[in-house]
């Protein structure tokens, strides 16, 4: 459900419930609370944009006027969202007015640290 596990723990994900209010540093979030693949701040914090266009899964119907190449998908939820939003199968859609101009989400750097 989360990054770090099924249940929700407000030390290791940033969301409306842990009171910072603000995003934060991935350097100052425990390392316990890092995904499957050591990548730790997936819980909270900003949601992310993907390369993904907003439409059904393979199999599934929905009925949204921003469905299909319209919009892009955002994973995540942010430091004012609910612990529910900021679970790993949070999806929403973002590009509105345009994808250019919606500062909806982020997007992750990833440096890989090798000793």
């Amino acid at each position: 459900t989360y990054p770090f596990g099924n249940r929700y723990d407000s030390k290791l994900c940033n969301c409306r419930n842990n009171g910072a209010n603000d995003t934060i540093s991935v350097y100052e979030l425990p390392s316990k609370g890092a995904s499957y693949y050591g990548i730790i701040g997936m819980c909270g914090n900003a949601p992310e944009w993907t390369d993904s266009w907003y439409a059904p899964y393979k199999g599934h119907e929905f009925s949204s006027q921003y469905s299909g190449k319209v919009v892009k998908v955002i994973r995540g939820g942010s430091f004012f969202d609910s612990p529910k939003k900021c679970t790993v199968y949070s999806r929403s859609y973002g590009g509105i007015p345009n994808l250019q101009s919606d500062r909806k989400a982020g997007f992750r750097l990833v440096i890989d640290k090798k000793d």
